[in-house]
């Protein structure tokens, strides 16, 4: 977020839209990563360390050369420019390539410190891209979307993991999970429905559980988030509490909520009855 957002697509501060300041503050994000790993294991070489990346897997819309050629070098950026040094990998030759990155940013022993060994990798996982021939084509996004028009489609999140043991070989914690959705509060009960953000959660845990009885180590889940969020300037993000911005500051648990701490508590999604209603 802090070098894509800040420095890529000025979407976040410092608001700059430069490539060379992208490349430059990715690279030193993850320094500061390796380094800040050292440090830890300097004072507590007992303490578990890791990181957490986001990913955005990447389809394609149109099977063309174009847009293969875009979906490859989305793809290095979205999903393996942090990923891979941190596995100590290096950078992903054809993105950096492609990009006229020369490199001069990584001093000796940088890549070292960036591949320090972890403990777990954390992952936010929130939709997939889909990737057309040209950057004014708006794909079909055939799963729905969130209220942040992001597309739904648990399978990616599936995918995901059983792909990262492939690159990386940790325990995988699901750190960000869910979904912004328009909420209906039912004034004879007083509870609010979320059924959209409740289904989004039961078909992202189907495919975890799935994940984890293919043989993938998943240590743990977080469903993003527990209340109402604010996320800089896309708006905000509904969670499942409710609370009424009010001088009291209630809060009630939504339908998704209710639900959620029924699954938990049986350790399974699909065995949780449907009785927050």
């Amino acid at each position: 977020m802090v070098a894509n957002h800040g420095y890529l697509t000025g979407e976040h501060a410092p608001g700059h839209s430069s490539l060379p300041e992208f490349l430059a503050a990715a690279h030193h994000v993850l320094l500061a990563h390796g380094l800040g790993v050292e440090r830890i294991r300097s004072v507590q070489p007992s303490a578990e360390v890791g990181i957490v990346l986001n990913f955005t897997p990447v389809d394609l819309a149109d099977d063309v050369p174009a847009a293969r050629y875009r979906a490859r070098l989305r793809d290095e950026i979205e999903n393996e420019w942090y990923l891979h040094p941190v596995a100590g990998r290096g950078y992903p030759a054809f993105a950096t390539e492609e990009l006229g990155w020369a490199q001069a940013e990584i001093l000796p022993g940088d890549l070292e410190l960036i591949a320090a060994p972890l403990d777990f990798l954390g992952i936010n996982y929130y939709t997939r891209s889909l990737v057309t021939a040209f950057d004014d084509q708006e794909p079909a996004k055939p799963g729905g979307v969130t209220a942040m028009d992001w597309e739904v489609h648990p399978a990616t999140l599936g995918r995901l993991l059983r792909w990262l043991p492939t690159q990386i070989e940790v325990p995988v914690l699901i750190t960000e999970n869910g979904a912004a959705m328009p909420d209906q509060e039912r004034t004879e009960t007083g509870i609010v429905l979320d059924e959209d953000r409740r289904s989004y959660l039961e078909r992202h845990l189907r495919e975890v559980h799935s994940a984890i009885a293919d043989g993938v180590r998943i240590d743990g889940y977080f469903a993003w988030s527990s209340s109402t969020t604010s996320n800089g300037p896309t708006g905000t993000g509904p969670g499942s509490a409710w609370s009424r911005w009010t001088t009291t500051q209630e809060r009630r648990p939504k339908h998704s909520a209710r639900w959620y701490s029924t699954a938990i508590a049986n350790n399974g999604p699909w065995s949780a009855p449907d009785s927050a209603l």
